[in-house]
């Protein structure tokens, strides 16, 4: 199965302070994993990435017109490949290597002292880089258009891919229109696919134990391999050979495919593992948002009563007992009302006259 380099480059007109808190971890997307956070690292820039662009273009513009309002500020640049081929290159030790290949195709293309910021992820599924890069052309001009061409963008997937080519990763199909999905797609598509997932385990892992049983590999294998020895031997007729040939086949093709229901096993319960991780926290937001929400209602009653604290001496407050609510009525401590003696008789405020 080919295994692709991906690239995606996107205009920064300079008011994407969410996208730089993003990268630089101050907001932890819900598909991220805290206990991988100490991974991510960052080689070139700072983790302030709206002062680096600023601090390029103050010491490398040297056009002579002021610089738009509206100017992009700095090209956005994804850096990643296929998940299964990503994985490879962690394990097997060639994650530095990659993270300079990266680094000297993004100098390479767009000039060295353009890349301001390069940090890589590592605590979401697919290890990947964002890079920072200023467009400032050779002649001191801030300008985005000489870089973002249809020719120059078609010609940054083809020189990239070659780049990756030591690690695996080829060219995607050139002209395809395949898009990518956003989170919420992608965390939508995942509970609305899990039952099916659930089911599709359930069917590998019976699959699993009837091949096993069926097959006890290392036995047949070594029946079916004595069996050809024998035959050979005999020299039988060519039916009979042929006969062993295909029976041969088909054990090999058993084998593959029990290696193949295994592994889709395993990615299937790591897909399994990682939504639930993702939805215990959701869960925790939805609990502490209600925790707020409800504080603030008992607040604002409070602040209500308050006002009218000569009639209402009393206050709401509000504990959790086990993770769920509970409202009380108690009397205001520091109350400055006093009672007129009427109401501490039971009878109305109002004066009353001697003959009622």
């Amino acid at each position: 199965m080919t295994q692709f380099a991906v690239l995606h480059i996107d205009k920064n007109k300079g008011g994407q302070v969410g996208l730089s808190k993003h990268i630089s971890r101050e907001t932890i997307p819900i598909n991220a994993d805290p206990d991988r956070l100490y991974l991510n690292e960052t080689p070139i820039g700072t983790r302030n990435q709206m002062q680096d662009i600023k601090d390029r273009i103050r010491h490398g513009v040297t056009q002579k017109n002021a610089i738009r309002k509206d100017a992009v500020r700095a090209l956005q640049v994804i850096l990643t490949g296929s998940h299964e081929q990503m994985m490879v290159i962690e394990k097997t030790g060639q994650l530095k290597p990659w993270l300079e290949k990266n680094i000297d195709w993004l100098s390479d293309t767009f000039g060295r002292p353009n890349v301001v910021n390069f940090t890589l992820h590592m605590d979401e599924l697919t290890p990947h880089i964002h890079a920072t890069v200023v467009p400032i052309t050779e002649d001191g001009r801030l300008c985005a258009k000489d870089f973002m061409s249809k020719i120059q963008l078609k010609n940054y997937q083809t020189s990239y891919a070659k780049y990756m080519e030591p690690f695996g990763l080829s060219r995607g199909i050139e002209g395809s229109r395949a898009k990518h999905q956003d989170v919420k797609q992608y965390y939508a598509k995942v509970n609305h696919e899990l039952p099916q997932i659930n089911k599709e385990i359930e069917e590998k892992q019976e699959t699993v134990k009837e091949l096993k049983n069926e097959i006890r590999v290392d036995t047949a294998w070594k029946a079916v391999t004595g069996i050809v020895d024998g035959f050979a031997k005999r020299k039988e007729n060519q039916a009979k050979e042929d006969e062993i040939s295909q029976l041969k086949k088909t054990v090999e093709q058993l084998i593959i495919d029990l290696h193949k229901s295994e592994k889709e096993i395993e990615k299937f319960k790591t897909a399994i593992l990682a939504a639930k991780k993702d939805m215990r926290s959701i869960q925790q937001d939805i609990d502490n948002t209600l925790k707020a929400g409800l504080q603030e209602a008992v607040l604002s009653i409070n602040g209500l009563l308050s006002k009218h604290a000569d009639r209402v001496p009393y206050q709401i407050e509000l504990t959790f007992v086990n993770e769920k609510p509970v409202f009380e009525l108690k009397e205001k401590k520091n109350s400055n009302y006093v009672p007129t003696v009427d109401r501490i008789m039971g009878r109305n405020d109002r004066k009353s006259g001697l003959g009622n």
